[in-house]
């Protein structure tokens, strides 16, 4: 799927309404025996918009190159009736004062899609400072309100708890705040106290625990790989030690785990808190290319799906960074090579829980991988199978279609041109472009 610039500035109007939106439909051939599909410029929902992207829970931001246009909810109801009517009831979702006052970015570092709680980053169009702002969605209302307000470095848990690092003005001190979904400190924590310097954590989703990694200097500024601590915190501000007399460097966190590097042996570790076990992951730690160029594992995904993980690699070549993913079998990540199940791609990402992955290959075309690693077909451009929805919505020889997990075609066509691109928004919900124009589009019932 190609992936929209992101951009930092985009201002937020909130003002509820309901707007009916008639829609072209594609019909499809009697001897093709397909299901037509309907599509509806996104400018007929907001004049304004030229894009669209996702927050969770049926909430999608609509904007243009430089502010946010609205936010408008088209939910599985919505959907049915644009199926069945071929018009489209799209409501728009009102934004608090505090929130129409800043641009806000058209992604967010967390979103609506695991609770009612999402961490976007803003920048005031008054002072000219960027922010974060924790943001609360209430349905019943349909509105999204600002919890929170900070510069500082913070994280989000899905269930609204806040942590948020502050340093003192000359760096010498460093306080870890953890902070309730209504916005109230509930503990301040120093982390100079910890006896060690240099921290880095924060809330990983489906989880109530905060991990925190600390390590000493020695004399001459460098790190000190004898003195190092791996601590957690939970949302009460409770302190435990993890890992101690180690150097500790967290590296990425997930819905179910946590990455880090246990120092100066670089041995690859994931902590699962809901089991509180630790493995060891040192045999995925790297590979080589046919060329022999050392790829070095520097991420994990955002989830493990069962025993399975998307592996991101890094690798410096002429003071140039190239990365590469694979996908990985966790349990055999310790001693054999069985524990990658595909060739390294340009990128791999899945939006229905690893039942099926969305890569893209070296020559830049779009393709599924099942949960085994074999690649089912490729395509010049594809979004993903979201959820439980049965199509995902491809591009083939200048033709947008939907295909089934079977990779077989299963509605009518809409022509695309050469700058076309796919992407899957919700639950049978797609958006394609054509003439730099973008839709979105659904199958008919």
């Amino acid at each position: 799927m190609k992936r929209l610039r992101k951009v930092l500035s985009l201002l937020l109007v909130g003002v509820i309404a309901v707007t009916s939106l008639f829609c072209g439909t594609v019909t499809a051939s009697a001897a093709d025996n397909t299901v037509p599909l309907l599509k509806t410029s996104i400018t007929s929902i907001d004049s304004k918009a030229k894009y669209c992207s996702d927050l969770g829970q049926d909430l999608y931001m609509l904007y243009n190159d430089s502010y946010c246009s609205s936010v408008y909810r088209i939910g599985d109801t919505e959907i049915k009736k644009w199926r069945k009517t071929g018009k489209l009831s799209a409501k728009k979702v009102i934004l608090d004062a505090e929130l129409e006052k800043t641009s806000l970015s058209p992604y967010s570092y967390a979103d609506f899609s695991k609770g009612n709680y999402a961490l976007f980053g803003c920048f005031d169009n008054k002072d000219k400072s960027f922010s974060y702002k924790v943001a609360k969605y209430d349905s019943k209302a349909n509105q999204i309100s600002v919890i929170y307000t900070t510069k500082n470095q913070i994280g989000l848990s899905p269930n609204g708890y806040i942590s948020e690092y502050e340093e003192s003005k000359d760096g010498s001190k460093t306080t870890l705040k953890i902070i309730s979904p209504k916005g109230k400190v509930i503990k301040k924590i120093n982390l100079d106290n910890l006896n060690h310097s240099g921290s880095r954590g924060v809330f990983f989703n489906g989880s109530k625990e905060l991990g925190v990694s600390e390590y000493s200097l020695d004399s001459n500024g460098w790190i000190d790989y004898k003195e190092g601590t791996f601590y957690l915190v939970d949302q009460k501000g409770n302190i435990t030690t993890l890992v101690d007399g180690e150097t500790i460097w967290m590296k990425s966190w997930g819905s179910n785990y946590i990455y880090y590097l246990r120092m100066p042996r670089d041995e690859v570790m994931v902590y699962l808190p809901k089991s509180k076990k630790t493995i060891e992951m040192n045999y995925i730690s790297f590979y080589y290319d046919s060329n022999g160029k050392e790829y070095n594992l520097t991420m994990l995904g955002d989830a493990f799906y069962g025993n399975k993980a998307i592996g991101k690699y890094r690798s410096y070549n002429n003071g140039t960074e190239d990365y590469k993913y694979r996908l990985i079998d966790i349990s055999k990540a310790q001693s054999t090579n069985d524990a990658f199940l595909t060739e390294p791609y340009n990128s791999i990402s899945t939006f229905n829980n690893g039942n099926m992955f969305l890569i893209k290959n070296d020559n830049n075309k779009y393709g599924f991988v099942n949960a085994k690693g074999k690649e089912l077909s490729v395509f010049d451009d594809a979004g993903g199978f979201y959820n439980n929805g049965q199509y995902a919505p491809v591009i083939k020889n200048g033709k947008i279609y939907l295909v089934n997990k079977k990779m077989k075609r299963v509605s009518s066509t809409i022509k695309a041109d050469s700058e076309s691109v796919v992407y899957t928004l919700g639950d049978e919900l797609f958006v394609f472009s054509y003439g730099k124009k973008y839709y979105l589009m659904t199958n008919k019932s």
